[in-house]
């Protein structure tokens, strides 16, 4: 879902004033789901960015925010040329290093996980590989997708290797279950 970064930003303009959608309901922490969803972080106050490196086009990324929950009347802009102190700014809106620690955390987490899954009982591996996996994955899911130089290459790729191989024994600690009620387990969907 990603591209080499040229250094340019996207931007979304939500605006200053609007607050209702309305029927009422505020739309600040609509917008802000969704701008957090695709990566995007506030610069100032009705700007949100991140940076240009998805694959989609702008007018893509734009339909997919509102796909899930931006206003419709929100702008979206390439930026290029920020000069050198929003651009110091833009690159910290994100706490990278938080968002590596939690990779190698839940590498880790995968890792150990995997080799303890065979030791337990049928059941509690079963619960056992549905949270952590699900923990995972929405980790993954929800990931900014930042590109170098905000975070090396190949770390959030090293935790989708990790999540695959937490996959594979997670679905071995299934089969047994699912088999016993007529339930074809053999693929993933990623698979598929």
């Amino acid at each position: 879902r990603t591209t080499r970064w040229d250094g340019r930003w996207l931007a979304v303009l939500t605006g200053n004033t609007a607050t209702s959608n309305g029927s009422g309901r505020p739309t600040k922490r609509a917008d802000d789901r969704a701008l957090h969803l695709l990566g995007f972080e506030r610069l100032q106050r009705g700007v949100a960015i991140r940076p240009a490196n998805l694959s989609e086009s702008a007018e893509s990324t734009r339909a997919r925010l509102i796909d899930v929950g931006l206003r419709s009347d929100c702008g979206i802009a390439l930026l290029d040329g920020l000069d050198e102190t929003t651009t110091i700014r833009a690159r910290s809106l994100w706490d990278t290093a938080a968002l590596r620690r939690d990779y190698a955390r839940a590498i880790a987490r995968l890792e150990t996980g995997r080799q303890r899954l065979t030791q337990m009982p049928e059941e509690r591996a079963m619960v056992e590989s549905f949270r952590l996996g699900g923990a995972v994955i929405r980790q993954i899911v929800r990931d900014p997708l930042l590109p170098p130089p905000l975070v090396p290459a190949g770390e959030l790729s090293a935790l989708v290797r990790a999540m695959r191989a937490y996959d594979a024994a997670g679905r071995a600690c299934w089969r047994p279950f699912l088999e016993r009620h007529g339930i074809d387990f053999a693929d993933a969907p990623a698979d598929l």
